[in-house]
């Protein structure tokens, strides 16, 4: 994840046309995305200490088009939370990808923190802590994500407690240049809880919104992050589409091109996904689509979490129905390991023969195991000098766990006894180049 190569436009060219685009547009700071394990736990801190409440919950049976939940294709929910309606308040959104529990995702070295004032009511615990600590305190989630609690005099009070989002940047040059010559961000001084000095700068679109802060990292450091890297995300008045143009034209990555993204009974909404030059995900939405999403009504915020428990939700064990029309997993040159000793053996003699070895651990009631499992034993075929294993993790779960599987399916590439590539998921793209990369 270090800094991506220079866009190949000139910055006065797109310093011109970034800010040109940004000032003809209204643009809003809308919410950072989390990653997290354990959904009912991690509510307790953001519901009991931090004083959030639950503002909308959906439940999803396939990933995200749009990434909303990582590189996972299996169900997930979305949960937005915040001190106010979204139309006028920052939110955090937790996405939970089922089977992802606590020690599923790395933290990285890139989201710093998240600042808030703790002058709202529904702030109390956390403001007592901050009181009884003398000032300024950070805390942490049961994920580890850390929020720092800022004291603010009256002049700084607002009415959304969120002030801003503090990351690492690999190179603060290169990292501002971007957002505010491409992106068209302001700059801000004075803002409470601020690191200041020349080492970091706070940006945003404008003074009452949450902003975010840049910080270079340490010399001799790299920017990391992990498996558990969130985005953060922006409303546009004139939609995504004029920006990825305008980044397209820089030489900037784009994840995602313009997709709309539709929910029954509300407007659609059209998401382009972006990565800054140190690889941060940034969503664009257009605005009026995404009020709409976001205008709640009775009920949006109730999460069934019995439901979740048949799903194998917050740490129960996951569903082991089979529809009964499900084939099959087998295929010739595809060899399923019965036991864990089989498994040692399997490895030592394709090792002996010098053969790359790509391990399917799967389990029979996983939706998405058995749709990609067509096209891994097409590979199979396509590659006999490359040994295909398939490993059922509902008979060996201690090997599954030792060999670091949490979320499936799960591919590893072995060459002895050393994983060399892994692939989570069902993206047969993705699946395809990882063993044509050491067939």
């Amino acid at each position: 994840h270090c800094a991506a190569p220079p866009p190949t436009m000139s910055e006065s060219k797109s310093a011109v046309d970034g800010k040109a685009l940004a000032a003809s547009d209204t643009r809003r700071a809308l919410h950072w995305v989390l990653k997290v394990a354990n959904l009912k736990k991690t509510l307790r801190f953001y519901q009991d200490v931090l004083g959030l409440h639950v503002l909308r919950h959906e439940e999803f049976s396939t990933g995200c088009e749009a990434t909303c939940n990582g590189p996972y294709e299996g169900a997930w929910s979305k949960t937005m939370i915040g001190f106010g309606p979204e139309r006028t308040n920052f939110a955090l959104e937790l996405t939970y990808n089922y089977g992802m529990e606590l020690g599923s995702y790395v933290l990285g070295n890139d989201l710093r923190y998240i600042a808030l004032h703790p002058t709202h009511p529904d702030l109390g615990r956390a403001a007592q802590l901050a009181a009884s600590n003398g000032g300024e305190l950070v805390l942490k989630d049961y994920n580890g994500y850390a929020y720092k609690i800022v004291p603010v005099t009256s002049s700084h009070m607002r009415t959304d407690p969120f002030l801003f989002a503090s990351i690492h940047v690999q190179d603060l040059a290169r990292a501002r240049d971007y957002y505010t010559n491409v992106l068209g961000m302001r700059e801000f001084a004075d803002v409470p809880g601020a690191r200041g000095g020349s080492d970091s700068v706070m940006l945003g679109y404008s003074d009452a919104q949450a902003k975010l802060e840049l910080v270079q990292l340490p010399s001799g450091s790299t920017l990391n992050h992990g498996t558990a890297f969130g985005r953060i995300a922006f409303a546009t008045r004139a939609g995504p589409q004029g920006i990825y143009e305008l980044v397209t034209r820089t030489g900037d990555a784009v994840q995602n091109t313009p997709v709309t993204l539709k929910t029954p009974g509300k407007a659609d909404v059209v998401v382009t996904i972006l990565k800054d030059r140190d690889a941060y995900e940034i969503c664009f939405v257009n605005e009026d689509g995404f009020d709409d999403l976001s205008t709640t009504k009775r009920g949006d915020d109730a999460i069934d979490w019995e439901a979740r428990a048949r799903k194998g939700g917050e740490e129960h064990p996951p569903p082991l129905t089979v529809p009964e029309d499900a084939p099959k997993l087998e295929a010739e040159g595809v060899v399923e390991v019965e036991t864990e000793a089989a498994f040692k053996e399997q490895l030592d003699s394709a090792a002996a023969a010098s053969r790359p070895v790509v391990v399917d651990y799967m389990a029979p009631w996983c939706r998405v195991c058995r749709k990609v499992f067509p096209k891994f034993a097409e590979l199979a075929a396509r590659h006999p000098g490359v040994k295909f294993l398939k490993v059922d993790t509902t008979k060996l779960e201690d090997l599954a766990v030792h060999q670091g599987v949490s979320k499936l399916p799960h591919f590893i590439v072995y060459k002895g006894s050393e994983k060399v590539d892994q692939l989570i998921g069902g993206k047969e793209a993705e699946m395809t180049a990882m063993v044509e990369r050491h067939a």
